[in-house]
């Protein structure tokens, strides 16, 4: 299925990778292929060459497996982003 759209949650943590504080939070709204741009192979791997961390989830959803939630780590670990995929028919 092709025609879906995704509800994001983007959360930021500040801190340590022992201790995370939340920071802040915010909702988007991506097609179904900003989506596929956002979690591509190349996207990662642009990130991880940049010294980031990028931990991925997959889940089963009502369009088949798909990443659910990606963590993206800061190079120097004082920053996570961590974003919840929503997908909506």
């Amino acid at each position: 299925m092709e025609n879906f759209k995704v509800q994001v949650l983007k959360s930021v943590f500040v801190g340590s990778p022992n201790h995370w504080e939340f920071y802040e939070s915010c909702f988007l709204n991506f097609t179904a292929e900003e989506y596929k741009k956002f979690v591509s192979r190349e996207t990662l791997a642009w990130f991880r060459r940049l010294g980031s961390q990028q931990i991925v989830k997959y889940s089963n959803t009502s369009i088949g497996r798909q990443i659910t939630e990606l963590s993206s780590f800061a190079p120097d670990n004082t920053e996570k982003h961590v974003y919840n995929f929503r997908f909506i028919q």
